[in-house]
């Protein structure tokens, strides 16, 4: 982060963590038609430790995605995310508390929206990611099947992906598959496993802990070709949600279904090529 953007973040922090408690501040005042009264100190205490609580968990999260080497563990960025919602909920506890210190209701009411905001993003249902596409080809369902569901073809549409090792042919329900994945200056290690296999029908695989998604493609045929369907499901993290990634779900479907959609287009160049099949 540059130096302008951490300023930024330090204002609208600090802006975030006392404007709150100003206006609470000014209401109390205000209302209390000149007699005397006294703000509850105590909770003063309660908001220092959790500002304190809140710069401890960015900086680990901070160290944390800053020590990744360049082959990026999947782990140490969950760890990293996971820290941060930790923060963020810190933060908020301490502008409720500080709310409070001059009217408990509204730090009640604060207190209650950021529970509500984690309460909403419990259910794995409110986290879920789907996207689909599909493309037509002049190709056979079991010409198509044999050249997706080949390991070895799939850095040919999909160039971020390679083979850590080789894979034994044929597949079935079970094979794992070791991947690399490399974007952004980023590289991303994982498993999948392949959890069907039925040829000219269906092939789906999955990522294995700690990564998460699934990814089907299914083959129905036409006069003259067949469709094939690809389809990608996945959960975001709880952290993830908590920290705005939930409400960007929208944009970042976007961004899949087109790089997807890129690929599917090659795939249609290869399989109708002629030997699409040879790597």
């Amino acid at each position: 982060m540059t130096p302008r953007g951490k300023a930024l973040l330090v204002a609208a922090a600090v802006t975030g963590l006392f404007a709150p408690a100003a206006v609470a501040f000014d209401y109390r005042t205000a209302t209390s038609n000149g007699r005397p009264w006294e703000p509850l100190e105590e909770l003063w205490w309660v908001a220092v430790l959790l500002v304190g609580a809140t710069g401890f968990f960015e900086a680990r999260a901070r160290r944390l995605y800053s020590s990744r080497t360049s082959e990026t563990s999947h782990a140490r960025t969950r760890a990293a995310l996971d820290q941060l919602a930790l923060s963020f909920a810190c933060f908020g506890l301490a502008a409720a508390a500080l709310v409070a210190s001059f009217e408990v209701v509204w730090g009640a009411v604060l207190l209650g929206l950021l529970v509500a905001w984690v309460l909403v993003w419990l259910p794995p249902w409110m986290r879920r990611v789907v996207m689909s596409s599909s493309i037509q080809v002049a190709s056979s369902r079991e010409a198509a099947f044999d050249f997706l569901s080949n390991p070895n073809n799939w850095s040919r549409y999909l160039p971020d992906i390679e083979l850590v090792e080789p894979v034994e042919l044929p597949l079935h329900p079970g094979s794992v598959i070791r991947l690399r994945l490399r974007r952004g200056g980023s590289v991303l290690d994982g498993d999948e496993t392949v959890r069907e296999f039925e040829r000219g029908r269906r092939f789906a695989t999955r990522l294995l802990p700690p990564l998460v998604g699934s990814g089907t493609y299914d083959f129905s045929s036409f006069e003259g070709g067949t469709t094939i369907t690809y389809t990608y499901r996945s959960t975001l993290g709880l952290s993830d949600a908590v920290l705005g990634v939930g409400l960007r779900r929208g944009r970042a479907i976007s961004r899949m279904a087109a790089r997807r959609g890129t690929a599917m287009k090659e795939v249609k160049r290869l399989l109708e090529d002629k030997d699409p099949v040879s790597v």
